[in-house]
Protein backbone atom coordinates (compact mmCIF):
# COMPACT_ATOMS: atom_id res chain seq x y z
CA UNK A 1 0.00 0.00 0.00
CA UNK A 2 1.56 3.54 -0.84
CA UNK A 3 2.07 6.01 1.49
CA UNK A 4 -0.84 7.96 0.05
CA UNK A 5 -3.18 5.64 0.81
CA UNK A 6 -2.04 5.57 4.76
CA UNK A 7 -2.63 9.43 4.29
CA UNK A 8 -6.31 9.31 3.52
CA UNK A 9 -6.92 6.83 6.08
CA UNK A 10 -5.77 8.27 8.65
CA UNK A 11 -6.48 11.86 7.59
CA UNK A 12 -2.65 12.86 7.85
CA UNK A 13 -0.36 15.12 5.66
CA UNK A 14 2.78 13.96 3.79
CA UNK A 15 5.40 14.77 6.13
CA UNK A 16 3.47 13.43 9.60
CA UNK A 17 2.99 10.18 7.54
CA UNK A 18 6.63 10.04 6.66
CA UNK A 19 7.61 11.15 10.54
CA UNK A 20 5.31 8.65 12.75
CA UNK A 21 6.63 5.68 10.15
CA UNK A 22 10.18 6.71 10.11
CA UNK A 23 9.86 7.01 13.96
CA UNK A 24 8.40 3.54 14.22
CA UNK A 25 11.46 2.10 11.99
CA UNK A 26 13.80 3.65 13.87
CA UNK A 27 12.98 2.88 17.24
CA UNK A 28 12.64 -0.85 16.21
CA UNK A 29 15.61 -0.92 14.59
CA UNK A 30 17.72 0.34 16.17
CA UNK A 31 16.85 -2.42 19.38
CA UNK A 32 15.95 -5.49 16.67
CA UNK A 33 18.55 -5.03 13.74
CA UNK A 34 16.76 -7.33 11.51
CA UNK A 35 12.98 -6.59 11.82
CA UNK A 36 12.77 -4.75 8.76
CA UNK A 37 9.82 -2.99 7.97
CA UNK A 38 8.30 -4.09 11.38
CA UNK A 39 5.82 -0.89 12.61
CA UNK A 40 4.59 -2.14 16.47
CA UNK A 41 3.38 -4.76 18.65
CA UNK A 42 0.07 -6.30 18.48
CA UNK A 43 -2.12 -8.27 21.18
CA UNK A 44 -5.47 -9.42 21.70
CA UNK A 45 -7.02 -9.73 25.27
CA UNK A 46 -10.84 -10.10 26.13
CA UNK A 47 -12.87 -8.27 28.93
CA UNK A 48 -15.75 -10.23 30.71
CA UNK A 49 -19.33 -9.70 29.50
CA UNK A 50 -22.80 -10.79 31.61
CA UNK A 51 -25.04 -13.40 30.03
CA UNK A 52 -26.84 -11.85 27.36
CA UNK A 53 -30.84 -12.86 26.79
CA UNK A 54 -30.35 -13.30 23.40
CA UNK A 55 -29.28 -16.90 22.55
CA UNK A 56 -27.74 -16.12 19.23
CA UNK A 57 -26.35 -13.27 20.56
CA UNK A 58 -24.85 -15.37 24.07
CA UNK A 59 -23.09 -17.96 21.44
CA UNK A 60 -21.56 -15.33 19.17
CA UNK A 61 -19.86 -13.92 22.10
CA UNK A 62 -18.78 -17.44 23.34
CA UNK A 63 -15.24 -18.17 23.09
CA UNK A 64 -14.53 -21.73 23.98
CA UNK A 65 -10.80 -20.49 24.51
CA UNK A 66 -11.25 -19.08 27.84
CA UNK A 67 -14.78 -20.98 27.91
CA UNK A 68 -16.48 -17.47 28.82
CA UNK A 69 -18.10 -14.94 27.31
CA UNK A 70 -16.24 -12.11 27.06
CA UNK A 71 -15.70 -9.04 24.38
CA UNK A 72 -12.52 -9.31 22.11
CA UNK A 73 -10.11 -6.65 21.88
CA UNK A 74 -7.05 -6.25 19.42
CA UNK A 75 -4.10 -3.93 20.37
CA UNK A 76 -1.77 -2.49 18.34
CA UNK A 77 1.27 -0.98 20.52
CA UNK A 78 3.48 1.36 18.60
CA UNK A 79 7.35 1.97 19.69
CA UNK A 80 7.00 4.74 20.80
CA UNK A 81 4.20 3.78 23.75
CA UNK A 82 0.91 4.40 22.30
CA UNK A 83 -1.89 2.01 21.20
CA UNK A 84 -1.82 3.72 17.36
CA UNK A 85 -4.76 1.74 16.24
CA UNK A 86 -7.34 -0.77 18.04
CA UNK A 87 -10.24 -3.15 17.36
CA UNK A 88 -12.46 -2.95 20.52
CA UNK A 89 -15.91 -4.24 21.73
CA UNK A 90 -16.23 -6.93 19.11
CA UNK A 91 -17.34 -10.98 19.58
CA UNK A 92 -14.50 -11.71 17.59
CA UNK A 93 -11.17 -10.31 16.00
CA UNK A 94 -11.15 -10.09 11.86
CA UNK A 95 -9.10 -7.64 11.57
CA UNK A 96 -6.43 -8.50 9.08
CA UNK A 97 -5.62 -5.61 6.83
CA UNK A 98 -2.29 -4.61 7.22
CA UNK A 99 0.04 -2.44 4.19
CA UNK A 100 2.41 -3.98 2.58
CA UNK A 101 4.90 -4.69 3.15
CA UNK A 102 4.85 -3.45 6.56
CA UNK A 103 3.72 -6.01 9.31
CA UNK A 104 3.27 -6.20 12.85
CA UNK A 105 4.53 -8.64 15.37
CA UNK A 106 2.31 -10.95 17.28
CA UNK A 107 2.33 -13.70 18.94
CA UNK A 108 1.65 -17.57 18.00
CA UNK A 109 -2.13 -17.40 18.75
CA UNK A 110 -2.25 -15.12 15.40
CA UNK A 111 -2.47 -17.40 12.52
CA UNK A 112 -0.15 -16.63 9.59
CA UNK A 113 -0.71 -20.08 7.24
CA UNK A 114 -3.12 -18.22 5.32
CA UNK A 115 -1.22 -16.40 2.17
CA UNK A 116 -2.54 -13.24 2.78
CA UNK A 117 -1.65 -13.00 6.26
CA UNK A 118 1.63 -14.45 6.04
CA UNK A 119 3.29 -11.17 5.19
CA UNK A 120 1.44 -8.98 7.46
CA UNK A 121 1.46 -10.73 11.05
CA UNK A 122 5.14 -12.06 11.80
CA UNK A 123 5.02 -14.83 14.88
CA UNK A 124 7.79 -16.55 16.11
CA UNK A 125 8.08 -20.26 15.60
CA UNK A 126 6.85 -22.73 18.09
CA UNK A 127 8.95 -24.96 20.48
CA UNK A 128 8.67 -27.77 17.93
CA UNK A 129 9.53 -26.29 14.98
CA UNK A 130 11.54 -28.18 12.14
CA UNK A 131 11.22 -26.33 9.13
CA UNK A 132 14.31 -23.96 9.15
CA UNK A 133 16.32 -24.23 5.47
CA UNK A 134 18.33 -27.21 4.95
CA UNK A 135 21.45 -24.36 3.98
CA UNK A 136 23.36 -23.83 7.07
CA UNK A 137 23.63 -20.03 6.84
CA UNK A 138 20.10 -19.51 5.91
CA UNK A 139 19.30 -21.40 9.03
CA UNK A 140 21.47 -19.80 11.23
CA UNK A 141 20.14 -16.21 9.64
CA UNK A 142 16.08 -17.59 10.11
CA UNK A 143 16.70 -18.37 14.09
CA UNK A 144 18.23 -14.99 14.59
CA UNK A 145 15.62 -13.23 13.10
CA UNK A 146 12.95 -15.34 14.69
CA UNK A 147 15.47 -14.76 18.47
CA UNK A 148 14.79 -11.17 17.72
CA UNK A 149 11.00 -11.74 16.69
CA UNK A 150 10.21 -13.37 19.64
CA UNK A 151 12.00 -10.73 22.04
CA UNK A 152 10.27 -7.87 20.86
CA UNK A 153 6.57 -10.12 21.81
CA UNK A 154 7.42 -9.18 25.32
CA UNK A 155 6.47 -5.21 24.39
CA UNK A 156 2.67 -5.92 23.41
CA UNK A 157 2.67 -7.85 26.87
CA UNK A 158 3.95 -4.76 28.89
CA UNK A 159 1.17 -2.74 26.87
CA UNK A 160 -1.46 -5.05 27.78
CA UNK A 161 -0.44 -5.45 31.38
CA UNK A 162 -0.68 -1.34 31.40
CA UNK A 163 -3.87 -1.17 30.08
CA UNK A 164 -5.53 -3.35 32.46
CA UNK A 165 -3.35 -2.93 35.22
CA UNK A 166 -4.21 1.00 35.09
CA UNK A 167 -8.23 0.69 34.31
CA UNK A 168 -9.32 -1.68 37.03
CA UNK A 169 -13.09 -1.50 35.75
CA UNK A 170 -12.26 -3.51 32.72
CA UNK A 171 -11.94 -6.53 35.18
CA UNK A 172 -15.35 -6.39 36.11
CA UNK A 173 -17.95 -8.14 33.96
CA UNK A 174 -19.42 -5.45 31.76
CA UNK A 175 -23.34 -5.47 30.99
CA UNK A 176 -24.48 -7.60 28.60
CA UNK A 177 -27.52 -5.68 26.81
CA UNK A 178 -25.63 -2.02 26.48
CA UNK A 179 -23.19 -2.54 23.66
CA UNK A 180 -22.69 1.30 23.55
CA UNK A 181 -21.61 1.03 27.19
CA UNK A 182 -19.37 -0.78 26.52
CA UNK A 183 -17.90 0.45 23.54
CA UNK A 184 -17.36 4.13 25.55
CA UNK A 185 -16.19 2.72 28.50
CA UNK A 186 -13.07 0.68 26.13
CA UNK A 187 -12.79 3.25 24.16
CA UNK A 188 -12.45 5.51 26.96
CA UNK A 189 -9.37 3.33 28.66
CA UNK A 190 -7.62 3.59 25.79
CA UNK A 191 -7.90 6.92 25.16
CA UNK A 192 -6.68 7.40 29.03
CA UNK A 193 -3.57 5.20 28.05
CA UNK A 194 -2.41 7.46 25.16
CA UNK A 195 -3.05 10.29 27.68
CA UNK A 196 -1.76 8.96 30.23
CA UNK A 197 1.61 7.09 28.63
CA UNK A 198 2.11 10.50 26.88
CA UNK A 199 1.86 12.99 29.94
CA UNK A 200 3.53 11.24 32.22
CA UNK A 201 5.89 9.43 30.43
CA UNK A 202 6.15 6.07 33.22
CA UNK A 203 5.87 3.38 30.96
CA UNK A 204 8.30 0.52 29.78
CA UNK A 205 7.79 0.18 26.25
CA UNK A 206 9.48 3.50 26.28
CA UNK A 207 11.80 2.78 28.20
CA UNK A 208 13.41 0.11 26.27
CA UNK A 209 12.64 1.69 22.93
CA UNK A 210 13.15 5.52 23.21
CA UNK A 211 16.07 5.46 25.54
CA UNK A 212 18.47 3.39 23.49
Amino acid sequence: MPQHSLQQIFAITPAVCSRYLDLGFRLILTRHTLLLSAIGFVDRCHFLVARFQDMDVENAYYNGWCSNHPTSNLFAFGANRSIFHVVYNVSGSWHDRTPVPFYIMGNTAFTTTRTNLAAKIRTPPKCDFLGYSANPAIAAAEIRFNEELLSTRQAAEWGMQCIQGCASCLKVRMPADNSEYRARLIELCILLHNLRVNRMGINQIRTVYEEI
